[in-house]
C-alpha cells in the first residue's frame, strides 16, 4: 500500500490507516486523504456546531464508532 498525508494533520499514513473524501470546493470536487483520528475529530466539531452536547456527541460517535 503506498503512503498519504492527512489533509488535517499532515502526517503520514498507510491507505487503510484512513479515507479517501470528495469535498465539493466551488465548481470542481476535490479528493483528500484524512486519517481515522482526524475524521473523528471532524465529526465531533460538526456536532457541535450543529449544537450538540457534550453527552449527545458521545452517544453519537459511539453508537456510530468510525474506528480503523
Amino acid at each position: 500500500m503506498s503512503k498519504k498525508n492527512c489533509f488535517d494533520c499532515n502526517n503520514h499514513f498507510e491507505e487503510n490507516e484512513g479515507k479517501m473524501l470528495i469535498l465539493n470546493n466551488g465548481d470542481k470536487l476535490i479528493w483528500h486523504f484524512y486519517c481515522f483520528a482526524c475524521l473523528k475529530n471532524w465529526s465531533i466539531r460538526a456536532l457541535k456546531a450543529k449544537g450538540l452536547s457534550d453527552e449527545e456527541i458521545q452517544k453519537t460517535t459511539y453508537k456510530n464508532k468510525i474506528t480503523k
